[in-house]
């Protein structure tokens, strides 16, 4: 029924496309079979120079085809020269077509690549829906699968589904490694996990935890470390199988004479973060997130449990609004957890009224952003050190992972013994648990002491 429904869809697009008159321009002189496989057929189009500039009635093509093409090629990795060049090519081409004045390369590397490459842009490669991506759709008759694709399925076929998912739930379930916490909280494929702390205090560390434990057990993750240098990373990663600081694990190397320890500890990562494949670019789109999911399917043969993303500000999205922006981002990536029948653990920060890694967070509301990643989200865990304190360390030795929502299950608190130099979280024993009541007593004291002063 759903395949019948597509198929009359695809036909009335296509019958109603085919009675489109197109003038000034021949669509029969392009040969689409020379299209990138990396970019769609409009844009191929417009890079062939199907667009009018300002002597048209269209006022304004010639500007946003060429920012749409300068955006394109930038996505691509392709350099500002190299994209100059492609423009400039477009730039003859349209002219020859539409007999207009050529956009000459001063107004190019002016008005297009400056504007595109510069660190302040913030115009993405546009969307699909931008309107001269549709309107060139509409000139060639090109009919996007994606955008007539329906959606819509049978009870039955959701109950079929249900019955393998369920058979195999324990393949579909992701844990944490902390048994604790996978005993109170259900993670599984088609949910989107949000972990939110404030800045230092630990969420890196949890998910370095968290990936490491699915590696250990064959399981793979695609980790978008968007947030630290790759260099850094490994560091912390040793860090956490020596013991050492930063500091000496960098002067080892510095001086080539790594002791027996830290040359274990290196062959420790790479044998336990096997089956993690990381990725360093800054600012990425989700779309291209969804397409190195895809392209890793395909060069694997089999799917990634886990997608890590560190975290949520660092992924680019269309608008300008850092709120809107956060909100598209987060419900796309519930989409691609959906989609592709895996866990996506996003990585969010609090309000800045949250406070600092001492300030337990209690509510899911402290999120910073929209509200979607809240309603996007199946869970969300808070992370926080009750002891954080950077004027005396000597009692940051606790964790505490609160679980603020769960359409899964209940609400709970796991405190955890915290190794700041390794990031190791571990179960309590009555005198730490003691300590930690202590501590949180004194916070308590103070905190009122503080009020009482105030007013």
């Amino acid at each position: 029924m759903i395949g019948e429904l597509k198929t009359k869809m695809y036909k009335k697009i296509i019958d109603k496309t085919e009675t489109k008159e197109i003038k000034g321009f021949d669509i029969n002189d392009i040969d689409f079979s020379k299209c990138p496989k990396w970019m769609s057929k409009e844009r191929y189009a417009l890079q062939e120079g199907f667009f009018w500039g300002s002597e048209n009635v269209n006022v304004g093509e010639r500007n946003k085809a060429m920012l749409i093409l300068a955006a394109t090629y930038k996505n691509q990795g392709f350099s500002e020269d190299h994209a100059l060049r492609l423009l400039e090519a477009t730039a003859e081409l349209q002219a020859q077509r539409t007999k207009e004045e050529i956009f000459s390369t001063e107004r190019l590397q002016r008005e297009i690549i400056n504007e595109v490459y510069s660190p302040a842009w913030k115009g993405g490669i546009y969307p699909k829906d931008e309107p001269l991506l549709v309107m060139t759709r509409e000139r060639f008759n090109i009919v996007d699968l994606d955008i007539i694709k329906l959606d819509l399925v049978k009870i039955n076929d959701v109950g079929h589904e249900f019955a393998s998912y369920a058979k195999n739930i324990d393949k579909n379930t992701v844990k944490t490694g902390l048994k604790s916490l996978d005993d109170a909280v259900l993670i599984t494929s088609g949910m989107m996990v949000s972990l939110l702390a404030a800045p230092g205090a630990g969420k890196t560390s949890f998910a370095n935890l968290f990936v490491e434990n699915l590696s250990k057990t064959g399981e793979n993750t695609l980790y978008f470390s968007l947030d630290m240098y790759k260099n850094l990373l490994f560091t912390r990663l040793l860090q956490k199988y020596s013991g050492y600081p930063m500091q000496r694990i960098l002067n080892l190397y510095k001086e080539d004479r790594p002791d027996e320890k830290l040359q274990q500890a290196y062959s420790d990562v790479i044998a336990n973060f096997e089956n993690v494949y990381f990725n360093f670019r800054s600012g990425p789109t989700v779309e291209e997130i969804e397409q190195e999911i895809i392209a890793y399917k395909e060069l694997s043969g089999k799917s990634p449990k886990l997608v890590v993303i560190d975290y949520l500000e660092k992924v680019k999205g269309p608008f300008s609004d850092a709120t809107a922006n956060s909100g598209y981002v987060a419900s796309r990536l519930a989409d691609i957890a959906n989609k592709h029948h895996l866990v996506v653990l996003l990585l969010v920060q609090p309000q800045k009224i949250a406070g600092d890694p001492s300030d337990e967070l209690t509510s899911y509301r402290r999120i910073k952003g929209a509200s979607v990643i809240e309603q996007d989200s199946r869970v969300i865990m808070t992370l926080s050190r009750p002891g954080y304190n950077p004027k005396d360390q000597s009692r940051d030795r606790y964790a505490s992972i609160s679980v603020v929502k769960n359409n899964m299950g209940g609400l709970c608190q796991i405190d955890y013994k915290w190794e700041g130099v390794t990031g190791l979280l571990t179960d309590m024993n009555p005198e730490d648990k003691a300590d930690l009541k202590e501590l949180r007593d004194e916070i308590a004291k103070a905190k009122a002491e503080e009020r009482n002063g105030y007013f």
